[in-house]
C-alpha cells in the first residue's frame, strides 16, 4: 500500500506541475505579445519588429489568418479566440510610487480603486513577475516609471484547482478501493501459510514435549544398566546423545515459546560486563583443551535492563558456537564496549565462510557445509535462540566475515 501510495502521489504530483507550469508559461507568452505590441494583439496579428501597425478596429478583417498576417506564427495553446477571450489591464507608476494612469478597457472584474491597490502592493514590494491573486502580473522599466501589466488568469487558475482536488479525491478513493480489497483477499491468500507455520510450529513444541519422556527413561534404564554391569562405552555413548537430544529439545521448546510470545522475562537491571565476564570465563578450560585461546576484552560498569537469564544463554550460544566452528589452534576474540548503547563482538577465524554477510547462519537448522558440517556435532539451532533472545530484546544481531576468514557476530543493544 506504501508503494502504490508513493507511485500515486508522484504521478498526481508530475501531472500537476505540468499543469500550473503550462499555464504559467501561457501567461507569460500572452504578457510578452501584449507588451510587445498591444495594438497588434487586439487584432489578432503576431507581430513582427519594424512594421507599422494597422489600425486598430474592433474586429479583425475576415480575410486576416490569425497568427499568419506577417508571416509569423503565435505560440501553440493560442487560437483567433485568445486576444477575446484575454482580459487584463495596466497601470503606470511614477518612480515616486505615485499611479500616473490606467488602463481598464480590456477588464470588467476590476474597479480603478482595486487596480492601484493592486499596483502599488506590487510596486512595494519589488517584484518584477508573478501572481497576485487571480492576476498574472509583470513589471516592465519606463525610466522615470513603471508599467504593470496584469493578465486575468482566473479561469486558468480555477481548471488547475479543480482538477487538483478532483485527481486528489478520485486518488484517494483509488487507495481505499486498493486497501479494502489488500485487505481481504490478502487473508484468503495468506490464510494457508499463516496456517501451515502456526501447525509446524505446534509439531515442533509437541513433539518436543514427547521426546522428553522417552529420553528420561533411556537415560534411567542406562544408569540401571550401569549400576548392574558397570560403566562402558557404550553407555556412556547412550548418556552422550540422549544429552545432545535433551538440550536439542530445549532449544527448540524454547525458540517456539519466544516465537509465540510465551515466554515471560523478567527484566531488570544489571552488570551486563560481569554477565559476559562469567559466561565466557567457563569456556576458557574447554578452549584449552582444545588447543584455542578466548581473548576478552570488556568494558566495566556497562549494565542492560533486561532478562539476565536469557542474556546469559545468548553468551554461552555464542562462546559455545565459537569454540565448535573456529579454525584449529583459532583465537577467539570477544569484546563489549559502550557506543550510545552496549556493543558485543564475538569474533574467530573461521576458513572458507566467504567474504560478506553471513546472517543466514540464523535461519533455523541451517547448516554450512564449510564450516558446520556434522563432526562439530551441532544441529543448527542454537543461533536461532540467539537471534530470538536478542528480538525479545529488542536488541539486533548480524554475522559477518571481512576478509572470508574471521566470522564476526555483532550484538547491539
Amino acid at each position: 500500500m506504501a508503494s502504490v501510495a508513493a507511485v500515486l502521489i508522484v504521478i498526481l504530483g508530475v501531472i500537476n506541475v505540468i499543469n500550473y507550469s503550462r499555464i504559467n508559461s501561457e501567461a507569460d507568452r500572452i504578457i510578452e505579445m501584449i507588451e510587445r505590441d498591444e495594438e497588434g494583439f487586439l487584432l489578432g496579428i503576431s507581430p513582427r519588429e519594424g512594421d507599422e501597425l494597422p489600425e486598430i478596429r474592433p474586429e479583425p478583417p475576415d480575410s486576416m489568418e490569425f497568427g499568419k498576417g506577417r508571416g509569423d506564427e503565435f505560440p501553440n495553446g493560442m487560437s483567433k479566440e485568445t486576444p477575446f477571450e484575454t482580459r487584463y489591464f495596466s497601470v503606470t507608476v511614477s518612480s515616486d510610487g505615485k499611479v500616473i494612469s490606467k488602463s481598464l478597457d480590456r477588464i470588467a472584474a476590476i474597479n480603478s480603486e482595486e487596480a492601484e491597490e493592486l499596483a502599488l502592493a506590487i510596486y512595494s514590494s519589488g517584484e518584477k513577475s508573478g501572481f497576485k491573486g487571480d492576476y498574472k502580473f509583470s513589471v516592465t522599466d519606463a525610466g522615470d516609471s513603471v508599467k504593470i501589466l496584469f493578465l486575468d488568469v482566473q479561469r486558468s487558475l480555477s481548471t488547475f484547482r479543480n482538477f487538483l482536488v478532483t485527481s486528489t479525491a478520485v486518488a484517494a478513493a483509488g487507495m481505499l478501493t486498493v486497501f479494502i480489497l489488500v485487505f481481504f483477499i490478502s487473508k484468503i491468500v495468506t490464510n494457508p501459510i499463516a496456517e501451515g507455520y502456526e501447525k509446524q510450529k505446534m509439531f515442533i513444541t509437541d513433539a518436543s514435549h514427547e521426546l522428553k519422556t522417552p529420553l528420561t527413561i533411556i537415560d534411567a534404564n542406562t544408569e540401571v544398566i550401569e549400576i548392574e554391569s558397570g560403566e562402558n562405552e557404550w553407555t556412556e555413548a547412550i548418556h552422550h546423545q540422549v544429552k545432545r537430544l535433551a538440550s536439542l529439545t530445549e532449544d527448540l521448546v524454547t525458540l517456539s515459546r519466544m516465537e509465540e510470545d510465551s515466554i515471560r522475562h523478567s527484566f531488570t537491571d544489571f552488570s551486563l560486563s560481569d554477565a559476559l565476564t562469567e559466561s565466557v570465563e567457563l569456556f576458557k578450560v574447554a578452549a584449552e583443551a582444545a588447543g584455542k585461546t578466548i581473548d576478552l576484552d570488556v568494558s566495566r560498569n556497562v549494565t542492560l535492563n533486561g532478562d539476565e537469564k536469557s542474556i546469559r544463554k545468548l553468551f554461552g550460544i555464542l562462546c559455545d558456537n565459537a569454540l565448535k566452528y573456529s579454525s584449529e589452534d583459532g583465537g577467539i576474540k570477544v569484546s563489549l564496549s559502550y557506543r550510545d548503547r552496549p556493543v558485543i563482538v564475538f569474533s574467530n577465524k573461521a576458513e572458507g565462510v566467504g567474504k560478506g554477510n553471513h546472517d543466514i547462519l540464523f535461519e533455523r537448522f541451517y547448516r554450512s557445509d564449510k564450516s558446520r558440517n556434522s563432526k562439530t556435532g551441532g544441529y543448527g539451532i542454537g543461533l536461532s535462540v540467539a537471534r530470538a533472545i536478542m528480538e525479545a530484546h529488542k536488541g539486533r544481531i548480524t554475522a559477518e566475515s571481512p576478509d572470508g576468514n574471521t566470522l564476526v557476530f555483532t550484538l547491539t543493544f
